[in-house]
């Protein structure tokens, strides 16, 4: 990994495989779903895997060039029904669509392929994305490091919906995005979430994660995913199942508004003490 000063742009030293960016498609389910990749400098890197949040959101481009500046090639893609990406937006489809990326890197799929190291691919999530990015993970093994950020466990919103109104008008205040998602309505939505309780509990797919490294970093302003909830009962379920757990928070809100570069450092020393 490359020493990155924050704030500070790193000298290219390699001129002739210099940072870059390239558009994307891949096949998710029967749709098409599109993307973009930030080239590190220099062959064989290692990638992270960024998912956004409910589309609205923040997308975290700052982190993406920040990580891209220490050496990690990083995909940003649309999930179904999203910012141009074909098909209807679910929230089975952002895990779905999660796990097509990471294969089409592993498969180094992207163009230049010579830029990827597809034995080394991180999946960083933020708010929903962290849901979708640890539902994809469980399904692979592969997958040593994931970091959640702000992480919405959607599936133990859906279990506290009916008997506390704090919980609801939480939830339908996330939903009013749907609004820019194609094939997707808020009933629709949350008949999803109250349908897959079980499902969508994060907290039933710890025991995937045993001897995996895990960082959950939240916020101590957010309001959105109160991290004493799904932060902090997500990390207790994963220690008990032996996993390396991470856990830290900020002092800001749910998308890190004033911390912006504490966000990134803290990734980056996570990754660091993970061998990258």
């Amino acid at each position: 990994m490359r020493t990155v000063c924050l704030g500070k742009d790193n000298p290219v030293l390699d001129k002739e495989h210099p940072p870059g960016v390239a558009g994307f498609s891949c096949v998710s389910g029967d749709v098409g779903i599109f993307g973009l990749v930030y080239y590190a400098e220099g062959l064989c890197n290692p990638t992270v895997v960024l998912c956004h949040g409910f589309p609205g959101m923040e997308k975290n481009g700052d982190i993406a060039q920040n990580l891209r500046r220490a050496g990690f090639n990083v995909v940003i893609f649309s999930y179904r029904g999203a910012w141009g990406s074909q098909g209807a937006f679910s929230f089975f489809g952002t895990v779905e669509d999660t796990q097509s990326v990471v294969r089409h890197v592993a498969r180094k799929k992207l163009p230049e392929p010579d830029r990827f190291d597809s034995g080394r691919i991180v999946l960083v999530g933020h708010s929903m994305g962290a849901f979708a990015a640890f539902k994809a993970a469980a399904a692979l093994p592969a997958i040593r490091d994931i970091a959640l950020l702000t992480v919405w466990n959607i599936g133990l919103d859906a279990g506290r919906m009916g008997r506390d109104e704090e919980t609801k008008k939480r939830v339908d205040y996330i939903l009013d995005g749907v609004g820019c998602l194609a094939g997707a309505t808020r009933a629709a939505l949350l008949n999803e979430i109250l349908q897959n309780e079980d499902v969508f509990d994060l907290q039933n797919d710890a025991t995937a994660f045993r001897g995996r490294r895990v960082l959950l970093l939240g916020a101590k302003e957010d309001l959105f995913t109160p991290g004493g909830l799904h932060q902090a009962l997500l990390a207790k379920a994963l220690r008990r199942e032996a996993s390396f757990v991470s856990e830290k928070s900020l002092a800001c809100d749910h998308v890190f508004s004033a911390k912006r570069n504490a966000v990134s450092r803290v990734l980056l020393k996570w990754l660091a003490e993970g061998g990258y």
